[in-house]
């Protein structure tokens, strides 16, 4: 009898640490949306620093405009496979907020089962976030509109060929401008500078994000520029170049 009781005793200590080497797996490998970077509620208002470059006329620089921006959420809607999309509208005012508030823009942000996606003014859709959520996941964010790494500089689209989407120093504090973050993730999304000759022809593509876990962007940072250098006809930056700054401030 008393055997009998030490191989049920045995079978339930091994039961016990099976389920519990189970519970620790599962807690180990347990999965991280996008959306939990990128909390999104109808009335919810986002405030940045924007700074956005600009080339002069006939391109001889760039030269840089700033603003504060206040993005608001003004609608949600369920289609019928499930996705969840909400309308966001951007104002923007002078930095001292001293002046009245103008409507510049509106985008959207759609929910999929995998993915956080924005769809711009101009019908743009660029897969921001994808899930999982793990360093050195990486995924085609573009895809909607370009595909390949090679673009033409009469192609409306130059500037986003050739992205790679992939995640950076998830879970990490960041530090911005404004704010202290203590579970932060950088999206990568393309990193081609060339250094600056200004006797030579370059063409730079700079972008990279970062997302706070219930927060959402924080910071973005984008460069793209053609320059013809002065050894050439027409010296300047082609005027589809651009830069764009954006650091939440609460």
């Amino acid at each position: 009898m008393n055997d009998f009781r030490k191989i049920i005793f045995l079978i339930v200590i091994v039961l016990f640490a099976c389920i519990s080497c189970t519970k620790d797996k599962e807690e180990n490998f347990s999965v991280v949306s996008c959306k939990e970077y990128m909390p999104m509620h109808l009335g919810d208002v986002q405030l940045y620093r924007l700074d956005s470059l600009v080339p002069t006329a006939f391109g001889q620089s760039m030269i840089t405009k700033s603003y504060i921006a206040k993005d608001t959420v003004v609608a949600q809607r369920l289609d019928a496979v499930g996705d969840t999309t909400f309308d966001v509208s951007r104002f923007v005012t002078d930095t001292l907020r001293s002046g009245s508030w103008a409507l510049t823009t509106a985008y959207q942000i759609v929910y999929t089962k995998n993915t956080c996606d924005l769809i711009q003014a101009d019908g743009k859709r660029f897969i921001k976030l994808s899930t999982p959520v793990r360093n050195g996941y990486f995924w085609d964010g573009n895809q909607y509109f370009v595909s390949g790494a090679n673009q033409s500089s009469s192609d409306s689209d130059w500037a986003y060929y050739g992205w790679n989407y992939s995640y950076d120093s998830v879970g990490a504090s960041y530090n911005s401008a404004y704010n202290v973050y203590s579970n932060a993730v950088i999206v990568n999304e393309i990193n081609d500078l060339e250094p600056f000759d200004p006797d030579a022809y370059i063409q730079t593509q700079y972008a990279q994000e970062v997302y706070a876990k219930g927060v959402g962007l924080i910071y973005r940072n984008m460069l793209f520029y053609m320059y013809q250098g002065s050894s050439n006809l027409g010296s300047g930056y082609d005027l589809s170049s651009f830069g764009i700054k954006l650091t939440r401030i609460q």
